[in-house]
């Protein structure tokens, strides 16, 4: 073969590969997690089950008036009156698709992983919106221990009731009715991910995700931490989902996690934020602490 027509064999397996890989990325939608998506996303908003009794298979959520000021806080139920001010409460947006990032205290084979970091990303597309929802381990919550143990906390949740059971916890915290979507990081995986975004230093930054010595020296602090973390990691590779480079990112990135996430979710939410609007400019991801 002719140098000639050697390039011209290279090029077009090249252009061959490309369009395989689009196709792959943006069109072939088949597997379960995929086609849950394409449900949520045709369902519209106000036909969206938002009780228990409108689907049984939901979790049960709790639901609170909107205060009409700040002074009527005090009056609301305890759910509600976490969320600080009005202005600091999370969207009222049961028709969000919710995805909850996991962070594990477990090394490899560690039969009772403790969930220390819980953030719920609340994706509003037709606002082209993610509200960042940051839950302190200590939070109450149901992990199976008797009232009178000090154990009923949302760390011990996962450990003593397994991951579904976290993963329902978190949706009645955040008061919507599932969680749709999760990733779940160990250390070890941490570490990875840092170095597959590119940190030269993980284990440095590790230690400041995980220090709770600063402005609260607490899990307020902590979290709040980790929240800043994902939104910044958000918004530094958001233009880059499309790419090839970003693609071979969000699959090394699926790899190295365990998740019910697909290239083909992501790759469907980021178009749908992306016409929407997002990021229109950096309030487009708040942080809303629990």
């Amino acid at each position: 073969m002719s140098k000639g027509g050697a390039w011209r064999l290279s090029i077009g397996l090249l252009l061959l590969g490309g369009i395989f890989l689009w196709l792959y990325s943006h069109k072939l939608w088949t597997n379960a997690e995929e086609r849950r998506l394409d449900s949520l996303l045709r369902i519209p908003p106000s036909d969206l089950p938002v009780t228990k009794e409108d689907s049984p298979d939901l979790p049960p959520i709790t639901t609170t008036p909107e205060p009409q000021n700040i002074d009527e806080m005090d009056t609301l139920p305890t759910l509600a009156a976490a969320w600080g001010t009005a202005a600091a409460r999370p969207p009222r947006c049961h028709n969000c698709v919710a995805i909850a990032i996991i962070g594990i205290d477990s090394r490899l084979n560690d039969p009772t992983p403790h969930a220390d970091a819980n953030h719920v990303l609340l994706i509003e597309l037709p606002s082209g919106r993610i509200t960042i929802v940051a839950i302190p381990r200590d939070t109450p919550a149901d992990a199976g221990f008797p009232d009178t143990s000090q154990f009923n906390k949302l760390t011990n949740v996962r450990a003593h009731r397994g991951l579904q059971a976290h993963l329902t916890t978190l949706a009645q915290l955040v008061g919507i009715p599932a969680i749709h979507y999760y990733a779940e990081i160990s250390f070890s995986q941490a570490f990875a991910l840092l170095r597959l975004l590119r940190f030269e230093n993980p284990s440095d930054v590790l230690r400041i995700l995980r220090a709770r010595t600063g402005i609260w020296e607490d899990d307020y602090h902590r979290v709040y931490t980790q929240a800043q973390f994902i939104r910044q990691q958000i918004l530094r590779w958001f233009d880059s989902y499309d790419t090839p480079w970003g693609l071979a990112l969000l699959r090394g990135a699926l790899s190295l996690v365990r998740t019910n996430l697909t290239v083909g979710v992501l790759t469907r939410l980021a178009d749908s934020l992306h016409v929407h609007g997002f990021p229109a400019d950096a309030a487009s991801v708040p942080i809303v602490v629990y």
